[in-house]
């Protein structure tokens, strides 16, 4: 056995899901299945390290829906089975998915739009990205961690836009002092 691997047993999509077919009893619409724990996408690894939330990952994963469609990478097999609402032709899909990425990048502007591509779309991790390679700051630490905070605001702004709202703070109001 490859001492490099760490398995783990997950719960995903079925790829073979066929909507026509819901409910019956050899087509479940989640399937168990293996992975590898060092293969895991950066954002991903962020966020099992606790530096992205829940909501963070999950604007990422739906960026990365939308830039594969616009690059292509997604085959219009996986479209026609997957739960996605792109029903209609693969052109359509992947003119819906041009058109939410350039809401994104009018939301985001370009510097922001720029790192959300090289983390989440490109999957590289945040010390390989044009803004810590370029950066005037001659501690890369430093320029590491400014990134993963404007990653964090853009990856916040992206999921309040996509439905995800950030949670709230609850105050205790018995403990606030009254001014």
């Amino acid at each position: 056995m490859n001492r490099k691997m760490v398995l783990e047993v997950v719960e995903v999509d079925n790829p073979l899901y066929v909507v026509d077919h819901h409910g019956a009893a050899g087509n479940p619409k989640r399937a168990i299945a293996t992975r590898n724990v060092r293969s895991l996408s950066p954002v991903e690894k962020l966020g099992r390290r606790g530096s992205l939330k829940e909501r963070h990952v999950w604007a990422s994963n739906k960026f990365l829906e939308l830039w594969e469609i616009r690059s292509g990478v997604r085959s219009s097999r996986s479209l026609e089975r997957s739960d996605t609402p792109y029903r209609g032709s693969i052109s359509e899909a992947v003119i819906d998915a041009g058109r939410e990425l350039e809401d994104c990048k009018d939301l985001l502007k370009d510097r922001m739009y720029l790192l959300v591509c090289e983390v989440c779309g490109q999957q590289k991790f945040v010390w390989q990205t044009t803004y810590v390679r370029t950066s005037p700051r001659t501690n890369k630490g430093t320029a590491c961690t400014t990134a993963m905070d404007y990653l964090r605001d853009a990856l916040d702004d992206l999921a309040q836009m996509w439905g995800r709202t950030r949670y709230s703070r609850v105050v205790d109001t018995d403990k606030v002092e009254r001014a």
